[in-house]
């Protein structure tokens, strides 16, 4: 976000603003990739191997992680900046996935969209 709300949020915003500075000097180019919580789409197990009983936007698979990589090192245009890395249908409703798409010719291949959604807190 780009007003963190924790520790560990300011320090990813950090991160991608030295990266920032760095590209917009023309030191090197690169790219910040956001990546959501990391669960394999086949059975829910997350990174943590604990089984979740459903989804969110935030989910992604280990799989896509590694395409949307694949196109940020491999794209052949200049992208410089953050991209964001999700598997959920409900993601670009909270994300800015768009840049994702047409920047580094990524979208995600395992969607989820097999599983229950999350309920909504009460």
């Amino acid at each position: 976000p780009a007003q963190p709300t924790s520790t560990y949020g300011l320090t990813k915003h950090l991160q991608e603003q030295i990266l920032n500075f760095h590209c917009k000097a023309g030191h090197f180019s690169g790219v910040a990739l956001r990546i959501a919580y990391v669960t394999n789409a086949d059975n829910l197990t997350d990174k943590y191997q604990r089984q979740r009983p459903s989804v969110n936007w935030q989910f992604i698979d280990r799989r896509d992680i590694a395409g949307g990589a694949i196109a940020a090192l491999t794209t052949g245009i200049d992208a410089n900046g953050t991209y964001y890395l999700h598997g959920h249908r409900d993601g670009p409703t909270h994300l800015e996935t768009e840049p994702t798409a047409r920047d580094l010719k990524w979208t995600p291949k395992y969607d989820f969209s097999n599983w229950p959604d999350d309920k909504p807190a009460s």
